[in-house]
């Protein structure tokens, strides 16, 4: 095996994994507290050996006792890895989870405008320019349909058995047809077709035309 060795440079993140993977060949060596503390120690160079050199001199001149390996560990990321940094990138983490929740939230609603708009689409295909369902066998607009077709029909039955039979039109009181009146005038003298009252002012042309000869000679009649 070749224990990974340590300087203490580089991003803070370096120690905790020197110490991870460290941990885990003397894991496999089976290895007591006190056995993994002297190991690690003799794979630290550089910065780090010359850190562990000073907090071993101060431990024994207080007489502190021998340092167990969690304390080991402690005492190493609290130098090399300080809680600040540890806490600022727990802090990163923590912002990049809620981040990446409000990000699923807003895909999802995405989606769900994305589903709806679609199945807006597909009913809209299926509908007339008016509105109306396209296929009129479909259950509600058929029965609809029915009942619309089945007043109309009554209420063409019903104009049939009201109306004249003189003049075939629904009308209340006498019939001006029958009664022989005029449509347009209300006169009994004549029928519409030879009233004189033209609607544009002009006169009837089915009415017989009076010529000068035909005036002269019921003038002469009357001065005998």
């Amino acid at each position: 095996m070749h224990p990974p060795t340590f300087d203490g440079h580089g991003d803070p993140t370096l120690a905790e994994d020197w110490i991870q993977d460290i941990e885990e060949v003397l894991c496999v060596l089976n290895c007591t507290d006190k056995q993994k503390v002297l190991y690690s120690t003799f794979q630290l160079t550089g910065e780090a050996k010359r850190w562990w050199i000073s907090e071993r001199t101060i431990r024994e001149a207080g007489r502190r006792g021998v340092v167990s390996w969690p304390h080991f560990k402690q005492i190493c990321f609290d130098s090399f890895f300080p809680r600040s940094i540890r806490d600022a990138r727990a802090k990163d983490f923590a912002d990049l989870i809620q981040n990446f929740s409000e990000l699923v939230d807003k895909v999802t609603i995405v989606e769900r405008s994305f589903k709806r708009s679609v199945e807006l689409q597909e009913q809209r295909k299926g509908l007339t320019p008016l509105g109306f369902p396209s296929n009129e066998n479909q259950g509600p607009w058929k029965r609809m349909k029915l009942v619309n077709n089945l007043g109309q029909s009554q209420v063409q039955d019903n104009q049939r058995n009201n109306s004249c039979k003189s003049c075939n039109v629904v009308h209340f009181g006498d019939c001006r047809r029958r009664a022989g009146w005029c449509f347009r005038c209300g006169k009994h003298s004549h029928l519409v077709r030879d009233c004189p009252k033209q609607p544009d002012g002009s006169v009837n042309p089915n009415l017989p035309q009076r010529t000068d000869f035909a005036a002269r000679g019921k003038n002469q009649h009357n001065a005998m």
